[in-house]
């Protein structure tokens, strides 16, 4: 319901600036158009129900094809959620014969979004004709007086928003985003899914905050570029730090740090892969490497399915993992687990590990209820199929080409029980000599 708000809101919108172009085009030399800018304020309230006001317009349409806008705000119970303090309109393209406006960049600089309250929810006209499809809104279904609807360049500079629901807050700092090649009307008809993406993002911080958890994002930056109808795209990602904060009984509050993290997606046809994912963490490193097989349907409405999942590779190397006290979580509501079969469809089909690499980790729990103590892991998996046919696989299943393992670690202390320095490697299969060695010591210290 919220993304049919929307598109309404943006096709009035953008019909509405469209007529202030018309008028431009045809009477620029006979008036001032700040004159005119309660009027356009009634029309944008009168079809969205928001108040929008500007400040100032600024013609140097003779000059370089350019209008500005000054001080824009968009109003809702006489509060103002919307401030832009600066929209620059740069015309490539203005056919009034045709009706076909091409912008090479809107700019808006120095946006502020200030919401301290849920913002009331406007009508919106549905189509009540009796067919076989949903409802939908009715703007977004006729067709369009205007042929055509381009923007080279959508930029927003300076973005900044503080963000309160209910006991949720976002705060988002110095962002800058970036479309490119926009089409909003074609054919005269509303792009509702755009048949290709390309966007960038820049963020200083964000901030969100909740009950249960408080996440920041430092220093971020987003690249992707898609075409939905040849199933094609890149996503690129850098994160300079990443923080969660999770709130104990007790005064103290667990906390996660990630630093430099950066991931590159790949989507071609049915198939995604992680090109590359690496990321330091708890004073170590970690990279990954993957391959996903979707089933992909676009109608009636898109589904994404997981075929088949291939982790090629996960590392971590010279890491201090710390298991935290968790024993004040007695007074929170359990959740009862059944431990019969039940009958649950997993989200993929097949999932296969093809190398699990630890180097040189160490694991240590705060939590005197889990007294355990590892020094220098280094442990490896080859080649092990976790879920077959939406299945979870147990050992007793694997075949003999099932995979291989290796374990060893310097130090384990579990409870009143001290092992060092020991090692042992095999195959993952029911009998295999190195895995009941492995199970007959776990039994003997628990």
């Amino acid at each position: 319901m919220r993304m049919l708000k929307f598109k309404r809101f943006l096709l009035a919108s953008c019909l509405l600036f469209l007529l202030f172009f018309l008028l431009v085009g045809s009477s620029v030399y006979f008036f001032s158009v700040n004159d005119f800018s309660q009027w356009i304020t009634d029309q944008v309230k009168q079809s969205t129900g928001y108040d929008v006001r500007f400040e100032n317009f600024e013609n140097r349409w003779l000059e370089d094809n350019r209008l500005s806008f000054s001080g824009v705000s968009l109003y809702q119970q006489d509060k103002r959620v919307v401030l832009i303090n600066k929209l620059d309109i740069d015309i490539k393209k203005l056919d009034l014969w045709q009706r076909q406006l091409e912008i090479s960049m809107v700019h808006l600089k120095g946006v502020e979004v200030d919401i301290k309250q849920p913002l009331t929810k406007n009508k919106v006209v549905v189509n009540s004709a009796k067919n076989n499809s949903s409802p939908v809104v009715a703007v977004g279904a006729q067709s369009l007086s205007w042929e055509k609807l381009h923007i080279d360049t959508l930029k927003i500079t300076e973005f900044n928003a503080d963000v309160v629901h209910q006991q949720q807050h976002l705060l988002l700092k110095q962002a800058e985003v970036e479309f490119r090649d926009v089409h909003i009307i074609q054919q005269h008809q509303l792009q509702t899914i755009p048949s290709s993406i390309d966007v960038s993002l820049q963020i200083k911080s964000l901030l969100f905050e909740s009950p249960e958890q408080q996440v920041q994002l430092d220093d971020w930056q987003l690249s992707l570029q898609s075409n939905l109808f040849q199933q094609q795209g890149r996503l690129t990602g850098e994160i300079g730090s990443v923080t969660f904060n999770l709130p104990s009984e007790k005064s103290r509050t667990s906390s996660m740090n990630f630093h430099n993290m950066y991931f590159e997606l790949l989507l071609k046809q049915q198939y995604l892969r992680l090109k590359e994912f690496t990321l330091e963490a708890f004073s170590g490193h970690m990279s990954m490497r993957s391959e996903a097989e979707l089933a992909i349907t676009l109608f009636p409405k898109p589904l994404f399915k997981l075929k088949q999942v291939t982790v090629e590779s996960l590392q971590l190397k010279d890491m201090q993992l710390v298991i935290p006290d968790i024993s004040g979580a007695n007074n929170r509501t359990e959740v009862s687990v059944d431990n019969t079969e039940a009958d649950i469809s997993l989200p993929l089909e097949n999932l296969l590990l093809e190398q699990l690499l630890l180097t040189n980790v160490n694991i240590r729990s705060e939590n005197s209820e889990l007294p355990l103590r590892v020094d220098r892991i280094q442990l490896q998996l080859n080649h092990v199929p976790l879920i077959r046919n939406s299945d979870w696989l147990r050992v007793a299943t694997l075949s003999e080409q099932a995979g291989s393992f290796s374990l060893a670690f310097a130090l384990l202390h579990w409870q009143q029980s001290v092992i060092e320095d020991f090692s042992v490697a095999g195959s993952l299969t029911e009998e295999d000599q190195g895995l009941l060695l492995l199970k007959q010591l776990l039994s003997e210290h628990r």
